[in-house]
């Protein structure tokens, strides 16, 4: 380690303001390269939340830096840095929640689409919302498209698994209680479907 790194690495340490700035600056770029790592990991991240982590967490690490241990400030500051982002994807707490879309005068556009009974439908997926029709019609190929694994779809729609996966199975469940006869698929990527 060289001396220069040492000195700003103590004055960091003594909380120089200045001297933790310099280390934010000239870590920059692997701050980002592992905050980029996690938003293709995760798509729903917000990379400026994630960069945020990143560098608190490189504060933390210049916190409990001791060099007598015979590693590297920049090895042990990335191993701190991977657990913080790794923590905050895993958080249930910092994923977006679902919302209904909302038009510009505030009213929930889903309560404005009337429900299928009033439209006279014949097809038992147009009574299913837009979403829902949308995610069945992927995974099984129906109305002309492709049939297509979770991770792809997951990328088209841009949603979590989590909540694709719900609003399928609840989708599922509409279409079986009007009587129409559509398998589950695995919920997981079996090699061949994604």
């Amino acid at each position: 380690m060289d001396e220069a790194l040492d000195l700003l690495l103590a004055q960091a340490k003594a909380g120089n303001p200045t001297a933790q700035t310099e280390i934010l600056r000239k870590y920059e770029r692997l701050l980002r390269k592992l905050a980029n790592l996690y938003m293709r990991i995760n798509p729903w991240a917000d990379f400026d939340d994630l960069m945020q982590e990143a560098r608190i967490a490189l504060l933390l690490a210049i916190g409990k830096f001791e060099p007598g241990q015979g590693f590297r400030f920049s090895t042990y500051m990335a191993t701190h840095v991977r657990n913080a982002l790794f923590r905050y994807v895993r958080d249930p707490r910092n994923r977006p929640l679902p919302q209904a879309p909302v038009d510009r005068l505030g009213v929930d556009i889903l309560d404005a689409i009337p429900a299928p009974e009033e439209q006279g439908c014949d097809d038992p997926l147009d009574q299913l919302a837009p979403i829902c029709r949308l995610l069945v019609e992927m995974r099984h190929g129906l109305s002309g498209r492709e049939k297509l694994g979770w991770r792809t779809i997951l990328h088209r729609v841009g949603l979590p698994r989590p909540q694709a996966q719900t609003l399928y199975l609840q989708a599922l469940e509409t279409l079986r209680k009007r009587g129409a006869d559509i398998p589950v698929c695995h919920l997981d990527d079996t090699p061949g479907t994604s």
